[in-house]
């Protein structure tokens, strides 16, 4: 994806009411949980995650593959 690729998707998944987690899946088959709307900033060409655990997750817009959705649990 291009950067205006990946900011018109990114913006898109987290402006939806009520928020709902989703994942950025990347070119290498990695995925990464977004758990909050505000979890990815933006830092010039790069993107930027903090991690619960304090690291950090830094990635350029082409390694994007796409943006998915959770799985939905099964009602029980």
């Amino acid at each position: 994806m291009t950067n205006d690729q990946f900011d018109v998707a990114y913006r898109a998944f987290c402006r939806r009411r009520p928020f709902r987690s989703f994942l950025i899946e990347f070119t290498s088959g990695n995925q990464l949980h977004i758990g909050h709307p505000e979890a990815v900033r933006n830092d010039a060409d790069l993107y930027v995650m903090r991690c619960p655990d304090g690291g950090y997750v830094v990635f350029a817009p082409e390694t994007v593959s796409r943006l998915l959705d959770l799985p939905m649990a099964a009602p029980t």
